[in-house]
């Protein structure tokens, strides 16, 4: 059986995640905003350092969020951790970065177990993709891939989202290098959820991949 971590590029995994009750525990990329060009680099550095700046230097970027200045491309985008302030009801009478600090010991934790067994579940809107380097990205996943730090079992989701209509899904052929990636295509019905989608179609969808 796997466990589903969410790792950005936003909070569409998490939420529908925690709707199916599948989200088990909390992990540090579960409502963060990514750039992402950035994420498999951001990923790939949180890990090496052990996320040893993951919450260091923290300033408001131009849209007035949360950054860490060593991690100018990710958000912490539901949590002030400068004024410990947020808006999950879940949260309460916490130290913001000594929360977010505990989340990524428990996800070092989970990846170094090689005893566990993980579905890594990455979304990007599929115009986005399209117009990344995916040079950069490429590398960065590779690394990712074959990260010496990641212990556990696992393969990576990376599921492309349209909105409401149905799409041909084209992945540049580099990425078939790739031995743990698998791309898969979404459709968010915006008439259910604007955010989130259908909750069923999601489940859908991790039914399929689980079973690749």
């Amino acid at each position: 059986m796997y466990m589903y971590i969410p790792i950005g590029t936003n909070c569409h995994t998490a939420m529908n995640l925690d709707n199916l009750k599948l989200r088990t525990t909390s992990l540090p990329f579960d409502w963060l905003l990514i750039n992402p060009l950035n994420i498999f680099e951001y990923l790939n550095n949180l890990i090496n350092t052990n996320f040893s700046n993951f919450t260091k230097d923290l300033i408001y970027n131009n849209r007035n969020k949360v950054i860490s200045k060593n991690y100018p491309y990710s958000e912490f985008f539901h949590h002030d951790l400068i004024k410990n302030t947020t808006d999950k009801n879940e949260i309460k009478n916490e130290n913001l970065v000594d929360m977010m600090n505990r989340r990524g010991e428990r996800f070092m934790k989970i990846i170094t177990d090689n005893k566990m067994n993980i579905i890594f579940l990455n979304t990007m809107m599929y115009d986005t993709f399209n117009n990344l380097n995916h040079d950069k990205v490429y590398n960065d996943i590779y690394q990712f891939e074959n990260n010496e730090y990641i212990k556990c079992n696992f393969r990576v989701i990376i599921y492309l989202m349209n909105d409401d209509i149905d799409f041909n899904l084209y992945i540049p052929s580099k990425y078939s290098n790739l031995k743990k990636i698998i791309f898969t295509k979404y459709i968010r019905d915006t008439s259910i959820s604007k955010n989130y989608g259908n909750i069923e179609d999601f489940n859908k969808l991790l039914e399929i991949c689980s079973k690749i």
